[in-house]
């Protein structure tokens, strides 16, 4: 079969692009490591529409996709749905795009770029095509230069030598192999190919992970191609280097590996200390298995050093991840030990044959009712909060063969502990066979019954009282900075460079920081959202509470503030569904996802929580109220709702249920973009001022601006919310020192505004962006301008002010 697909979408920032709406910013969020690579592509190949379009129009290039051998309908419908077609190829000109399963060809027309997907084995006529290269394309591994790359999931990509522009994609895993192939094809069209530079020129690629590959070029040795050794960086080579320095603590049926450095004094005791912990607690699960564990080594489990080195050796981040060398690689910190057990009983699960088939929250409510524990206390404790907040899945949820992009582990998984406690049988190879045997109306029953034993529908467990209507801010005024997340391994909110960022945010005067991570909806009349938590690059659950603990231990307090990323050029105060039954889908997720973060928030003690952002066509819907009272039942901080300036805030009806009025406060200072006088800054932003305390008046809550900002660009006063265009960090200092030294002036009723978050610092280096009209002020004269009105707040807190 053979499809052409045309290009036809208009680049972002194109003339057929929406203007941005009232608190529209531009963010590239980052869904996988593709789609930040689909991403540089997309804005790059925008850089010059200009000039493009002054040119003569060129023939289009040809971009031949062609799937081979027996799995090549499965990899065509694994591409298809990739992140190539669906975010690089709407913004692509000049070129037509073909999928051609099962027919090879020998790539004469030098106008084309062809790329070959299978699995391996490959077919005969695939492997010829590589015969003068050191690989083995005739079995059930991966096997290059000599090398066996036996672990699952790992990739092979090998540009096929000869004048033409052609590439192999293989391996042994579907999805991986689709993933590779999406990685060619973005290289093919004028993109990175991966995350950084090293592998732009490269002629092979083996992955094992995003982060952990052998990348080099080809060298021709008569007739045949070698390796060049001198152009080879191998990661996986570094890795295994590491993982065979390690030193064992054996404890029984667990063996933890350690730096040899840290087998040593105060610190080799406490390690000593815990494996010794994590053996006991092995043999004590081990003992309800009810079923037979084979003779093989302990459980293996390395400690890695932090995040960006675990999610380097597996792909993956958390407190405890399997991949890679050893059966769990786990990051030490004392909070999160009921990971490790967790993990470690899921392992256990797995060698005793107990797993394969089942639905996967069956095998995590198992893994937690042998382990016990649940983000730091007894999983059962946490079932009253979760059945009062209506926070528990339905029946096919529960019994899903796999995870899915709106589920939450947090909330589902002590869940699926109590129903497996439930059930008949005293082991876990019961406990299994039971939850396998449900059936749907079964599992809703279970469900039901568990909530009705529960449930403490009208109070808080901890106290036996109705959970609190209000609760009061953090004491003092919030001088805070919102903290964006870099999407990148080495840059996000589980790096360890985030410590000295926030240093630098507590040295600006800053007491509080707002974090942010995010779910994706592809369009703003559609009911489908999805958790952005799933890759390192994105805002992961761990990485969130990892900033948050950064923040506590320099004295920053933290504002919990999950958002919307809406595609399709769109912001999320256009969602806005067209039938009562896809409102009641939007809002059934969207209270998942809430509930989820409200859940996390109060694990990493974050002193306030939102539980929305500029959702500006929801404002006067009834669902808020009953979402409100929930996350109160789940998280037990202040509750605020971050509201759009343009409407938003004034249209809300369900102030009365929450502690504080948020405002994402982009208001115009100005109306013209040039020739406007300081004084007439300082006059339009006293306007502003007047008009938030008005909104204070009427509701009778405080206010914080939860964000305000002007981009460095020339004239921002006069749309705050926009950035681009020409840069001026002149403008962006005068449109702050306006706007802050309006917000400090004393008034008549100083008590209303309680805080701002300026928008916005990163969680990484972003000096590589270059001088660009955004929304960065650290490093710019409007830093000091923050600054000062941070020690003033301050000074004025610290004399007991009513603010």
């Amino acid at each position: 079969m053979m499809t052409a697909l045309p290009s036809s979408r208009p680049c972002a920032g194109g003339a057929a692009r929406r203007r941005p709406l009232p608190g529209q910013k531009a963010r590239r969020v980052v869904l996988t490591v593709l789609f930040a690579v689909v991403l540089g592509l997309s804005y790059g190949a925008c850089s010059d529409a200009g000039t493009a379009a002054a040119e003569e129009p060129q023939p289009p290039r040809l971009l031949r996709i062609e799937p081979v051998g027996a799995s090549a309908p499965a990899l065509e419908e694994q591409i298809r749905g990739g992140g190539f077609f669906r975010w690089a190829l709407p913004n692509l000109d000049g070129w037509r795009v073909e999928v051609a399963a099962g027919k090879v060809t020998g790539g004469e027309e030098t106008s084309r770029v062809e790329v070959l997907v299978g699995l391996l084995p490959l077919p005969e006529a695939v492997r010829r095509l590589a015969a003068d290269l050191p690989v083995d394309l005739d079995g059930g591994e991966v096997r290059f230069d000599g090398t066996r790359y036996p672990r699952p999931g790992t990739s092979l990509i090998l540009h096929l030598p000869g004048g033409t522009e052609r590439w192999l994609v293989t391996g042994t895993d579907a999805e991986s192999v689709a993933d590779a192939a999406n990685r060619v094809m973005i290289r093919a069209v004028g993109g990175r190919f991966w995350h950084g530079d090293a592998a732009r020129d490269a002629d092979y690629v083996v992955q094992e992970t995003p982060w952990l590959l052998r990348i080099g070029r080809w060298k021709q040795a008569g007739t045949r191609w070698t390796v060049d050794p001198s152009a080879e960086q191998d990661d996986l080579a570094d890795r295994d280097r590491w993982f065979a320095g390690l030193r064992p603590l054996d404890a029984g049926r667990v063996r933890l590996l350690v730096e040899p450095g840290s087998a040593e004094g105060a610190e080799g005791r406490s390690l000593r200390s815990l494996a010794d912990a994590l053996g006991a607690a092995a043999e004590t699960m081990a003992s309800r298995l009810g079923a037979p564990l084979p003779e093989k080594p302990p459980v293996t489990i390395a400690v890695e050093q932090d995040y960006v080195t675990q999610g380097r050796h597996t792909g993956a981040i958390g407190p405890a991840v399997a991949g890679g060398p050893a059966d769990l690689h786990v990051v030490l910190d004392p909070a999160d030990r009921w990971a490790v057990r967790q993990a470690l009983a899921r392992v256990l699960l797995e060698r005793a044959g107990l797993t394969e088939g089942r639905p996967v929250w069956a095998v995590e409510g198992v893994a937690l009712w042998l382990s016990r524990d649940w983000y730091g206390r007894p999983y059962a404790a946490w079932l009253p909060d979760l059945a009062a907040a209506h926070a528990l899945p339905n029946g096919a949820e529960l019994l899903a063969p796999e995870r899915a992009g709106d589920d939450s582990a947090p909330l589902w998984t002590p869940v699926a502990a109590a129903v497996a406690a439930r059930l008949p049988g005293e082991t876990a190879a019961a406990k299994l066979a039971a939850f396998s045997d449900l059936t749907a109306p079964a599992a809703e029953e279970a469900l039901a019954a568990l909530e009705r034993t529960a449930a403490f529908q009208d109070a808080s467990p901890d106290t036996g009282e109705p959970p609190p209507a209000v609760v009061p801010l953090p004491a003092g005024f919030l001088r805070g900075v919102s903290f964006a997340m870099l999407n990148s391994l080495e840059g996000g909110y589980h790096a360890p460079g985030i410590g000295p960022r926030l240093d630098a945010l507590a040295r600006l005067g800053a007491d509080s920081i707002s974090l942010m991570p995010f779910a994706y909806q592809p369009d703003p009349r559609t009911p489908e959202l999805r958790f952005l938590n799933g890759s390192p690059t994105s805002e992961t659950d761990v990485g969130v509470i990892h900033a948050a603990r950064a923040a506590h231990a320099r004295g920053l307090s933290v504002l919990w503030k999950p958002h919307i990323w809406v595609s399709h050029g769109s912001w999320p105060g256009e969602v806005e569904m067209t039938s009562a039954a896809d409102w009641a889908a939007w809002w059934r997720d969207y209270r998942r996802y809430i509930l989820h973060h409200a859940f996390l928030a109060r694990y990493a003690g974050a002193e306030m929580f939102s539980v929305g952002v500029e959702l500006q066509r929801t404002v006067e819907r009834p669902e808020w109220a009953e979402l409100i009272a929930d996350v109160r039942r789940i998280y037990h901080g202040s509750v605020t709702y971050c509201a759009n300036w343009g409407g938003g805030a004034d249209r809300a009806v369900f102030w009365n249920h929450l502690d504080a009025v948020g405002v994402d406060a982009y208001y115009p200072l100005s109306g013209e973009a040039t020739g406007v006088s300081d004084t007439a800054l300082a006059e339009g932003a006293r306007r502003v001022v007047g008009h938030l305390a008005d909104l204070a008046r009427k509701t009778g809550k405080p206010v914080v601006l939860t964000e305000v900002g002007f981009a460095a660009r020339r004239g921002t006063w006069s749309a705050p919310h926009e950035k681009g265009g020409e840069v001026s960090s002149a403008d962006q200092a005068r449109a702050y020192r306006a706007l802050l030294g309006a917000l400090e002036r004393p008034s008549e009723d100083q008590g209303w505004l309680r805080g701002v978050y300026v928008w916005k610092a990163f969680s990484g280096d972003v000096s590589a962006r270059g001088e660009r009209a955004d929304f960065r002020f650290m490093g710019r004269p409007a830093e000091a301008i923050v600054a000062s009105f941070f020690r003033r707040e301050d000074g004025a807190a610290s004399r007991g002010s009513a603010r």
